[in-house]
């Protein structure tokens, strides 16, 4: 984004190495951030020499010219050329591979440019930095000197939200006239509004087994987290993992299959659905025994029938089977390394085992060019808003990145220099393009390993790549991460106003920062987070003839905008519901399609809030009797078995609309029928 202001946001601080005093500053430009080096006197370019580490993390960034140190410097100037790197330790052979940065030198003051994408310098706020003139190399510890400096807010004017404009209405024919509504998002202190609005298939997730057996040393079954639905009754997703790690080289027995299957009827019953991925190797620091390719294929025969019946309350089936935690990394029979391997177990996979209305997830979205036998740019065909949702297994494989912000590589995500886990970078930018329409989840490293994720950069990139679900375990103390400071008790505790939602573009409900007798109402980064992973579907307006002939038409024009990061992803059928007094109700099935709610066009760099205009019109049955009914609407799960389950049913965001839970109906107004 680019800001017509010049703020300075660091004093110059004055260094000195080698006895010559060097003043680093950083300032923030429209379109880009500037680190300026002034030398004091009158020099060449190359005898300035700047080292920065700016994630606070030694490993990433180039060793000392005899390894004898590590200062983990994402940015250095050599003989006037600065290059800066996001990956691990970069030998002084590789100089070459870092992205090289435009540089600027008046004799005296040598200027590098960053681009305003922003990602090289919010890492953090307190930065390492090392400026040195007339050296070649930085000091044995270079760490001593640290500067702090705050990309501090710009003065912006008051910024409005942005309102969408409905469009145009239509004449309105002869007859009965149209009876119009408008509905508001939540306010804070109401109970959604505070405490989150539970909706299925999105969301925080936590993580649990499936499956499992006793065995010694290893983790008990846990297979319903009872206790974190208990405290996070929120919550409708869970990661859970399938471990196959003692038939390895064997079938599965009967005894594992019936405790998967036990599993999943605990998880329907507790009102859940899972992300459910099948490994066998449960660590990269294990080195034993893995699965050839012939025992995945042959456990994947045996699962196909436990996986089908259990399909509803499978949210997502994640590929799984290969290497360390399922991530196709490190295994031990070497699958990881075999393409053709890896080819024809995913075909398998895909075509015996996924449900045909599931989606997969990669670990690493340059997997999917191998999967579907496409290396090369050039023939690489990507999911688009014509194909998404077409059920090939194309369009219903998405991304589980199980890095997130971890380092610049994203815990090896994207590690293709130079620019790894950012736009320019081909793996990235198709990432960017296809999760518009693909299932993407998440979940940061353990222990803040790679560095604290910063909250804001968080919520741009969750919104970027459309996030379904995060999960909420690691980095986290209160999910029982030790007991100091982590990633998500940053975000819990770091407030979020309007104006740096709207400077970024991230969608604001209605009311979100209101409360309901008007005053400002405090978020927070969790909170936002939490609201907005996946879809957040508010109905702005329904317009409805309020008589209606049994055997006629009913019309119906619904307003709707989603304010989330992604739209909802599995099949999903909207009902119009006709509701007597008693209680007892017709559900008319719509043709909409809710997956195609997008909350911005997918190439629009502006991510422009979309309002879609439903036009319903569905016959009502010949025999419907007479009477007065509530007119509403039903959103239940596609499956017959969940599809009267309140714990199932999609929920509008509005705080004015009337919601049964037991029912999932949203009644909005009366209709009377008439005789035929």
């Amino acid at each position: 984004m680019n800001f017509p202001f010049l703020c300075l946001i660091m004093p110059a601080a004055m260094l000195s190495f080698a006895g010559e005093p060097a003043a680093v500053s950083l300032q923030d430009r429209p379109g880009c951030i500037e680190i300026s080096i002034d030398a004091g006197r009158d020099c060449q370019a190359g005898d300035i020499a700047l080292y920065i580490d700016n994630d606070d993390w030694r490993p990433s960034g180039w060793r000392g010219p005899d390894n004898d140190w590590q200062c983990g410097a994402d940015l250095q100037i050599r003989n006037g050329v600065a290059r800066w790197w996001w990956g691990e330790t970069l030998e002084s052979g590789d100089w070459g591979n870092g992205m090289e940065l435009p540089v600027r030198f008046d004799g005296r003051i040598l200027t590098i440019t960053v681009p305003d994408d922003r990602y090289l310098l919010k890492r953090e706020t307190t930065v390492r930095a090392v400026a040195m003139i007339g050296a070649e190399s930085v000091p044995a510890d270079p760490g001593r000197e640290t500067l702090s400096w705050e990309i501090a807010p710009p003065p912006f004017p008051e910024i409005k939200a942005p309102v969408p404009v409905p469009p145009p209405g239509r004449p309105e024919p002869p007859g009965e006239p149209l009876t119009r509504r408008e509905f508001r998002g939540f306010y804070a202190d109401e109970p959604e509004g505070r405490d989150g609005l539970r909706n299925p298939e999105r969301g925080l997730r936590t993580m649990t087994y499936c499956g499992e057996l006793p065995a010694p040393g290893r983790p008990r079954p846990r297979p319903a987290e009872l206790g974190w639905l208990t405290r996070y009754p929120q919550t409708t997703l869970l990661q859970a993992y399938c471990w196959l790690t003692d038939y390895y080289d064997r079938p599965l027995p009967e005894s594992k299959l019936a405790a998967l299957r036990r599993d999943l009827a605990g998880f329907r019953a507790a009102g859940v659905k899972l992300l459910l991925r099948f490994a066998y190797e449960r660590s990269h620091l294990e080195h034993g025994a893995g699965p050839d390719q012939a025992h995945i294929l042959q456990h994947m025969r045996q699962l196909r029938e436990v996986v089908a019946n259990y399909a509803d309350v499978i949210y997502v089936l994640q590929a799984g089977f290969i290497g360390a935690y399922g991530e196709w990394h490190t295994s031990a029979q070497g699958l990881d390394q075999d393409n053709a391997a890896k080819r024809r177990i995913f075909t398998a996979f895909g075509t015996e085992l996924l449900p045909e209305n599931r989606m997969t997830q990669l670990r690493v979205p340059s997997y999917k060019r191998t999967v579907f036998g496409q290396p090369a740019w050039a023939d690489y065909r990507f999911v688009t808003a014509a194909t998404g949702f077409d059920g090939s297994l194309r369009s219903r494989t998405g991304f589980a990145n199980d890095g997130f912000g971890a380092d610049p590589t994203e815990g090896g995500t994207w590690t293709e220099p130079p620019y790894f886990g950012n736009p320019g970078n081909p793996e990235f930018d198709m990432m960017t393009r296809e999760s518009a329409f693909v299932a993407v989840d998440g979940e940061l490293f353990c222990d803040n390993f790679g560095g604290m994720v910063p909250a804001l950069w968080a919520l741009e990139r969750l919104r970027l790549h459309h996030y379904t679900s995060l999960g909420y375990i690691h980095s986290n103390a209160e999910a029982g991460s030790s007991g100091q400071e982590w990633t998500f008790d940053r975000w819990r505790r770091t407030p979020l106003s309007p104006d740096s939602l709207l400077r970024r573009q991230l969608p604001i409900s209605d009311r979100y920062f209101r409360n309901s007798d008007g005053s400002p109402a405090e978020r927070t980064v969790l909170e936002y987070l939490r609201d907005h992973l996946g879809y957040r579907l508010e109905l702005q307006s329904a317009a409805y003839r309020s008589r209606l002939a049994a055997g006629g038409t009913l019309e119906l024009d619904l307003d709707v905008i989603n304010r989330g990061f992604a739209v909802p992803i599995n099949p999903r059928t909207l009902y119009v519901t006709l509701q007597q007094d008693n209680g007892e109700f017709y559900a008319l099935p719509t043709p909409v399609d809710i997956r195609r709610w997008q909350p911005f066009a997918p190439d629009d760099p502006a991510f422009t809030p979309l309002r879609y205009r439903a036009a319903i019109r569905i016959p009502v049955p010949d025999d419907l009797p007479p009477g007065e009914y509530g007119l509403g609407l039903r959103l239940p799960d596609e499956s017959q078995n969940l599809r009267d389950d309140g714990n199932f049913m999609l929920r509008f965001a509005n705080g004015d609309l009337e919601y049964d839970p037991a029912t999932g109906i949203h009644t909005f107004g009366r209709l009377t029928v008439t005789p035929k």
